[in-house]
């Protein structure tokens, strides 16, 4: 029975990849037939004339639409409006006979954000985000709507030119992007893609043209009632963090001196205590800690065709009781083609190291704030492959070789498909497997992800987009556990 079940997974994984290549194909055409015919969709826009809905045709000089952006000279106002439709299969149990394991639900955000500019160098800024959900599937949900509760996404106060010096300070809710994302992104991670803020203050100097220096302090709760209520709030209906409150301290550099390239080299502290949240605890969940990270990345463009990023980070300090020794690293290596339908081709290296068994250190690498659905690793569906692991939307323990290609075969699509084998660092159940049966105990293979992402922005005012990832297990998972597993997504944002 489990030799037919992996012949068939391999059959549809290789009838995948074969679909994929024919579909990449077409980006490099075969005769002059085909380049003509591409050259002919080169500046058109095959959408634009059947798209009615975009918010751009239908205020197109509308005297409305102007004084809602602008209803007064000190205010800016914008909104916007994601329409998602998610199905899931497999992607937190990778067992077809399991209960419950289907998902068919669409989820719906919308974000009304104002700026009070309240003189030449002080704004105020807020943002209200809201998102309701319909659930047809799981079966132990009934089908229905829920309305959920509208939150404070961003509220907070900009400040340019501190002390007469080209110093910014931003304090209150607001977002944060460092880098890449990699460690530091997603200050929200418990609800998904709803909200993404930190509660913090943040200190930008520009120290020349070329660099500049953020000391940024971080003070998040897992009760997302603590500083700002929801409108609508349910007493635990919602959390922010992974069942930790966390504390802070971000010091990043970022240098552009050298041509064509960015380095930069940054130190964070995090401290995560336990909240008052029932969540069920991990191994690596890492809800009392004091973890140190210490790390560098370097972006650069060799030449007109090639580029590369890379990013390590040391980690030490304390994960629950263990004293903490843990390594990271990413690296993406592009070519580009430079040609008219924008060809890339590129190759990816991911290290998280993992936790020894049998060791007195943890060794097991910390993403930080880096709880996202990274689409390096594939798309949604690796941020739930280790929920049972470590907090939703973390990775760690991994070895990640990954392969892509990206094209543009008409003006504003974007077809990216991208391959990813994945190796386990460590088997922390290795001699203990009934620790977790899902686990085998003894492999190190994690499985294989196919990933294709298809977007297609009309304007600043409507894109779309479509996901799919299949992943196939690999030893790493008990032999009853590695069926194959899918997530697709479709996306509609409008912005008004």
């Amino acid at each position: 029975m489990i030799k037919k079940r992996s012949r068939r997974q391999f059959v549809t994984f290789l009838a995948l990849i074969i679909g994929v290549l024919l579909i990449s194909s077409f980006a490099y055409g075969a005769d002059d037939a085909a380049a003509k015919a591409k050259e002919s969709y080169i500046g058109e826009d095959p959408l634009l004339e059947h798209s009615p809905i975009c918010p751009h045709r239908l205020f197109h000089n509308s005297e409305l639409l102007d004084k809602f952006h602008n209803p007064a000279d000190w205010i800016e106002m914008g909104f916007d409006l994601r329409v998602r439709y998610v199905y899931a299969k497999n992607a937190t149990t990778q067992d077809t006979q399991a209960n419950n394991n289907e998902w068919h639900y669409s989820r719906n955000r919308a974000r009304l954000s104002t700026k009070f500019k309240l003189s030449e160098n002080v704004d105020f800024n807020t943002k209200l985000t809201w998102e309701w959900r319909h659930w047809d599937q799981p079966r132990n949900k009934s089908s229905h709507t829920d309305f959920d509760e509208i939150i404070f996404d961003n509220f907070n106060l900009t400040v340019r030119n501190l002390f007469d010096a080209p110093l910014t300070g931003v304090f209150g809710r607001q977002d944060i992007i460092l880098g890449d994302g990699w460690l530091v992104l997603d200050g929200t991670p418990f609800d998904g893609s709803r909200t993404s803020f930190f509660d913090a203050a943040r200190f930008t100097y520009k120290l020349s043209e070329e660099t500049t220096a953020d000391v940024i302090f971080i003070y998040q709760f897992d009760d997302e009632n603590k500083w700002l209520s929801p409108i609508n709030h349910k007493r635990h209906s919602r959390h922010a963090t992974n069942g930790q409150d966390e504390k802070g301290m971000i010091l990043y550099l970022s240098n552009k001196s050298f041509e064509n390239t960015t380095i930069d080299g940054y130190y964070i502290y995090k401290e995560d205590n336990k909240s008052r949240s029932t969540y069920t605890e991990t191994a690596h969940a890492a809800v009392d800690s004091e973890i140190h990270t210490i790390g560098v990345r370097i972006a650069k463009k060799l030449d007109d065709n090639w580029k590369f990023r890379a990013e390590v980070a040391k980690q030490f300090g304390r994960k629950d009781k263990d004293r903490l020794d843990a390594l990271g690293g990413t690296t993406r290596l592009t070519y580009a083609f430079n040609d008219e339908n924008k060809n890339e081709l590129f190759v990816d290296y991911e290290y998280l190291s993992g936790d020894e068994p049998g060791t007195d250190e943890d060794e097991g690498f910390d993403p930080l704030w880096g709880e996202w659905p990274q689409y390096a690793r594939g798309g949604d569906l690796q941020a739930y492959l280790w929920a049972d692991e470590g907090a939703l939307g973390a990775a760690s323990n991994l070895h990640r070789f990954g392969l892509g290609h990206k094209f543009s075969p008409f003006e504003k699509w974007t077809f990216e498909t991208s391959y990813n084998v994945m190796f386990a660092d460590t088997n922390p159940l290795q001699n203990t497997p009934a620790v977790n049966p899902k686990y085998s105990g003894g492999g190190s293979l994690r499985g294989q992800m196919l990933t294709a992402y298809w977007k297609y922005k009309c304007c600043k005012s409507l894109s779309y987009h479509f996901l799919v990832d299949y992943f196939v297990p690999g030893s790493y998972y008990d032999n009853g556990n590695r069926d194959a597993c899918i997530f697709a997504r479709a996306q509609i944002i409008f912005a008004f």
